[in-house]
């Protein structure tokens, strides 16, 4: 049931050095109160946002809130330096064993494993496995759980996957890059494939899964001032490669995730507000693509599309 029923919620709401309160994951899980099946992914900030201190009790309360209400978390993301953390790399800006926030990292990982054992930990991947950055991550990760890592540990590796954002691309071109049978890097077998090629040795007898921490396709952006991407961004296109996304090749592994980016009002880099409010698949009531969901839902759940039916999304 990849994707089906989770939710990512990418802030812990650490504002003004206050300690993270998850107010918008206590929002959300309240919302989907009696939904049954409802999984969050959540965040832990980087050190310089959220400091070890708050990291045990910020997952204590991670776990009350979503308790209260039913639910449960499916997936933990690390942030490490703070930047954009759904489209970083592990070793950027200097991160490594000599960065300040390295060793706070390791520790993380070892305490939301302790804390919530089922739940993938995913890292800052972009589909970058340079063996110079990640052996001496992995390697002080080990022994951080005793000189070996445990059998029950999942280790996700995430990434981002924006084809319409790429101004290389054609509009047929973009839309089969995430679709059943596409050789696509991106597609979602390939990935899983590249994550178990490139880490599956190096983190036995641990899993490894990879993830899709954002996915999306606007279907309007008036703000940008690349021709490229606004000639991609329509309605129908944004629909159609929602289709191809729900029936493409899920990796078999259940712990892959993928979130479709619904997105926000914002000002951005184009020459007004960029996709804006045009990101989401969906208004407060619908879908705007139903047709698009109705294959998935009917084999993963058996039961036919209702607009109130919950899919694969990102809370923001």
């Amino acid at each position: 049931e990849a994707g089906i029923r989770r939710f990512r919620i990418w802030h812990g709401d650490c504002w003004h050095g206050a300690a993270c309160s998850y107010w918008t994951l206590k929002q959300a899980s309240k919302a989907l109160a009696g939904r049954a099946g409802v999984r969050f992914q959540v965040t832990l900030m980087a050190p310089t946002i959220q400091p070890d201190s708050d990291v045990e009790p910020s997952l204590d309360k991670i776990a009350e809130i979503v308790a209260t209400n039913g639910h449960s978390v499916s997936s933990v993301q690390i942030d490490h330096i703070g930047t954009a953390p759904s489209e970083s790399e592990l070793c950027i800006l200097g991160f490594g064993p000599r960065h300040a926030a390295f060793g706070s990292v390791v520790r993380r990982v070892v305490k939301v494993h302790k804390r919530f054992p089922g739940a993938v930990i995913t890292l800052p991947w972009q589909e970058r496995s340079d063996g110079a950055c990640w052996t001496p991550f992995l390697e002080a990760l080990r022994q951080a759980f005793g000189g070996s890592f445990p059998a029950s540990l999942t280790l996700g590796f995430h990434t981002t996957v924006y084809p319409f954002w790429q101004d290389g691309l054609s509009i047929e071109t973009a839309l089969g890059q995430v679709k059943k049978g596409s050789e696509s890097p991106v597609n979602f077998n390939k990935l899983q494939e590249k994550v178990q090629r490139d880490f599956s040795a190096a983190a036995a007898p641990a899993a490894v899964v990879a993830a899709v921490s954002e996915i999306g396709w606007a279907s309007k952006c008036g703000g940008i001032s690349r021709p490229a991407v606004a000639e991609k961004s329509t309605q129908e296109n944004q629909c159609a490669f929602i289709a191809n996304v729900v029936g493409t090749d899920w990796p078999a592994t259940p712990s892959f995730e993928a979130f479709f980016f619904a997105g926000w009002p914002y000002k951005g880099i184009g020459d007004g507000h960029d996709c804006s409010r045009h990101w989401s698949p969906f208004t407060a009531t619908r879908s705007l693509c139903p047709d698009a969901w109705v294959q998935h839902e009917e084999e993963v759940l058996g039961v036919p599309w209702s607009d109130d039916s919950e899919v694969m999304t990102e809370g923001e």
